[in-house]
């Protein structure tokens, strides 16, 4: 039933009165019909979920050659030497995704010029690592070269800038924890960071709201104590959640068992957790996109997760806590000068420790990785991994600065000029080496690299078959018969006709 007004001079009273869809005011729908959805590519995507085709016949043509033969670099990557810390080393992988073994030569170049070479043999289907010593530079563009000639070009040279080091600064807010502030005063740490240590009441102050909304820092750590708003750098939540939503907590639990470690990611190499123990931790909810670094019986204790350009680190536990004594614990404070001998009692506070972390070796080796991970120490020297789209923060040597971005084509970009000294720079659609100027001058490099095993295997599916919503699709590749028409064929004769006929007419005085 459709509601309409009542006549004019009426009550305000409603009608409701039948209608059909034969009516000339009422739109009207048009069945749907059966069509084919037409699906090219490789299939190397995940099955569709939660859709559904209709009145869709999808048809699969895979693209690519099951018997498709390429070799690509798939990892590249730029380390302090392991004794000679004022060396640098070169580590690659290469994955060969044919069916035949093969023998190919890797070259490294330092700005253009030939430093080291090896002769490598990779089994089909595997993968196989090569180092290349570089020595003692401050600042260069590496480029390893691969002589394959496959079918797939683009994942045989990769790129790595070297850029002069720089400190990462630091900013500390606790009200006193001796572990973490002694693992950052190393000689080690000192050398990636200039570290800054605040009290929590500073998070109040207008300079702190002024320093996080323009990216002073690279990182902070808040340290049981957490700011009204997530601060424009990298953070690491030390019993404390980060503010807003994405991160939960469940109750504390007590004497909980680490279980497992993920020792790939950056921020655990090289530490081993065996023999910590945790009085007490609280188990983690993570956000979409984070990664569980320390799992334990009771959930996850340290995790981390991206937030825009920036990423968050949260460990589920406090290392050294300010507990207020209750009761009778007081401290007798010295009378003021002039006054009587009376003392003054006054509440304090004791330190509780909820870990023995801080006196094993892996927790200056955690505080190492965390300055250089989420501080950016590792890309003091040398960039990350940046894939071709991907964007990348750029800071200016100073505010206010204009910068450009020098394309590895020799394009030049201009972009504004940001109070705050930093910007996004997402036109990296080219694969090589990017220079960042300031002024005309060059003040740091960053590459773009392929580097990904799944775009570098150029074979289809192995199973020929992908999977839409319920309904599981076949390849099919092959001819099918298309009706064409021959018009295009008289309009060109026509055409040709006209032409003669013109050609004739203005030259038949000449005939």
């Amino acid at each position: 039933l459709i509601c309409r007004n009542g006549p004019e001079g009426a009550s305000h009273k409603l009608n409701l009165v039948p209608f059909s869809a034969d009516e000339v005011t009422d739109s009207q729908v048009a069945k749907a019909l059966p069509a084919k959805l037409f699906i090219l590519s490789d299939g190397k995507f995940p099955d569709v979920a939660g859709f559904s085709l209709g009145n869709l016949e999808p048809v699969y043509v895979p693209i690519g050659r099951p018997e498709a033969a390429n070799v690509g670099v798939v990892a590249f990557d730029v380390r302090r030497h392991e004794i000679h810390a004022d060396q640098l080393q070169a580590f690659a992988r290469l994955e060969n995704f044919g069916t035949a073994d093969v023998t190919l030569s890797a070259e490294l170049h330092l700005d253009d010029r030939l430093i080291d070479a090896a002769q490598l043999e990779i089994g089909a289907g595997e993968t196989r690592g090569v180092a290349f010593d570089i020595g003692a530079v401050d600042s260069a563009v590496l480029e390893l070269r691969v002589s394959t000639g496959d079918n797939l070009a683009v994942d045989d040279r990769v790129y790595r800038a070297v850029n002069p080091p720089r400190r990462v600064r630091t900013l500390l807010v606790t009200a006193g924890n001796e572990p973490l502030e002694i693992a950052l005063g190393t000689g080690p740490a000192m050398e990636l960071a200039n570290l800054t240590v605040q009290p929590p009441e500073f998070l109040k102050s207008n300079e702190y709201r002024s320093q996080a909304a323009g990216g002073v820092y690279n990182l902070i750590i808040y340290d049981c104590c957490q700011p009204k708003e997530m601060p424009q750098a990298n953070t690491l939540f030390v019993g404390r959640l980060p503010p807003g939503s994405g991160w939960s907590a469940g109750p504390k639990v007590d004497v909980p068992q680490i279980i497992d470690v993920d020792p790939a990611h950056p921020l655990m190499q090289w530490v081993n957790l065996g023999d910590v123990v945790l009085a007490e931790a609280t188990p983690l909810g993570v956000p979409p996109g984070g990664s569980i670094l320390i799992d334990s019986d009771a959930g996850p204790i340290l995790a981390v997760a991206p937030r825009g350009r920036f990423e968050d680190a949260v460990l589920g536990l406090a290392i050294v806590e300010q507990v207020p004594k209750k009761g009778p614990g007081l401290i007798c404070a010295k009378h003021p000068p002039g006054r009587s001998g009376k003392l003054n009692l006054i509440p304090f506070s004791v330190q509780y420790i909820g870990t023995n972390w801080p006196i094993r070796p892996s927790f200056p080796v955690f505080t190492l990785n965390l300055l250089n991970y989420l501080g950016g120490g590792q890309h003091g020297q040398t960039t990350g991994l940046v894939r071709p789209g991907q964007s990348v923060a750029l800071e200016a040597p100073a505010s206010g600065k204009w910068l450009s971005v020098r394309t590895p084509s020799g394009r030049t970009i201009k972009l504004q000029q940001v109070r705050s000294g930093k910007l996004s720079f997402a036109d990296t659609g080219e694969l090589g080496t990017y220079e960042i100027l300031s002024d005309g001058k060059l003040v740091r490099r960053f590459a773009v690299n392929l580097l990904d095993a799944a775009e570098s295997d150029i074979r289809p599916r192995p199973d020929g078959a992908i999977k839409i919503g319920y309904v599981e699709v076949a390849g099919q590749s092959g001819w099918e018969a298309v009706h064409r028409g021959i018009w295009p064929m008289l309009l060109l004769a026509g055409l040709a006709v006209l032409l003669l006929e013109w050609y004739i007419y203005n030259h038949r005085v000449y005939l």
